[in-house]
């Protein structure tokens, strides 16, 4: 499987970044589309939450590599599309680079085994059904709060800090290549 099916094509990246005029608009544009895709997963009907929430948090992780590699075209540097993206992930999280390729490469089996869930099987009835109440009743025990309301901000909030901050290690790593 291609890098790209999961982060998308660099060229369209480059090209989309090279309209913004700064580091500081386009890391903002990239945080604020993975925030927007994240609430909106979180958003109830809570028994789609789960692949909504897995396929927002595939998006997210295409942000993070589109927010990286556009950083490397607004500061002039070359820009090797999967090297890169995995030497900024194993900075950002402080992981060796085996671990941020393993957490890419495991993304994609288990976003296509949510997508095949029959709404009928017993996976399709945990997640329609049995999934939303532990995770409901967990919530509103530990938080003492509904989770319906603070679920979406939270997410939303968790997916632009993680998208900026990525950025900020990708300005760090490409400011000395350009």
């Amino acid at each position: 499987m291609s890098h790209t099916w999961i982060l998308g094509e660099f060229d369209q990246v480059a090209l989309e970044a090279k309209r913004y005029s700064s580091v500081r608009s386009w890391r903002r544009s990239q945080a604020a589309q993975a925030a927007g895709a994240m609430t909106v997963a979180t958003t109830p009907p809570f028994f789609l939450a789960l692949p909504a929430t897995m396929a927002a948090s595939a998006f997210a992780l295409r942000k993070l590599a589109h927010a990286g590699w556009g950083v490397g075209v607004l500061l002039g540097a070359t820009v090797d599309p999967l090297a890169d993206f995995l030497t900024i992930l194993e900075l950002w999280l402080g992981t060796p680079r085996r671990v941020a390729t393993t957490a890419i490469v495991s993304a994609a089996p288990a976003a296509a085994f949510v997508a095949q869930l029959d709404h009928e099987s017993v996976g399709g009835i945990a997640v329609r059904e049995t999934l939303p109440k532990l995770l409901r009743t967990a919530a509103d025990r530990v938080l003492g709060a509904d989770l319906d309301t603070w679920l979406p901000v939270a997410a939303g909030g968790a997916a632009f800090l993680a998208v900026r901050s990525f950025s900020v290690r990708a300005e760090e790593f490409y400011a000395g290549r350009a």
